[in-house]
């Protein structure tokens, strides 16, 4: 009765470790998108969350983990840096944590939404300190 408390107690954390490592591996498969919209165009403008179409399936997969693709570019046009994150399932301390990808190579693992200093255009990338 106390193996079986134990594994109950601690199945739903493995859980959202394993759902952050399926949403970190998507948003590292969709930079390797995010580079080949680069390579294609000269720029990150035609890259979204629905193209190129193979985004939709990524999209989806960290939907289904829990958590949120969203992106930002350098300029709204001829942008030479994109950036992707989403928030994950497993908290650090008592705060959210986000995962953030850049063009550039650069990841983050973060308490600070992405948005409000990394992930946003202008720099559209996820290295510094806030």
């Amino acid at each position: 009765t106390i193996l079986a408390s134990v594994v109950l107690v601690t199945f739903p954390t493995v859980q959202d470790k394993a759902k952050d490592a399926r949403i970190i591996s998507g948003l590292s498969q969709a930079r390797n998108l995010m580079l080949l919209a680069y390579s294609s165009n000269g720029n990150y403008d035609s890259f979204s969350s629905t193209s190129p179409s193979e985004m939709i399936p990524l999209d989806k997969e960290i939907t289904t983990n829990g958590g949120v693709l969203k992106m930002a570019r350098s300029a709204t046009t001829n942008s030479t840096t994109s950036c992707i994150y989403s928030k994950l399932n497993v908290k650090q301390g008592a705060s959210t944590a986000y995962f953030c990808i850049d063009s550039l190579g650069y990841t983050v693992a973060t308490t600070v939404d992405p948005v409000t200093y990394y992930c946003k255009t202008g720099p559209a990338r996820c290295s510094g300190t806030p």
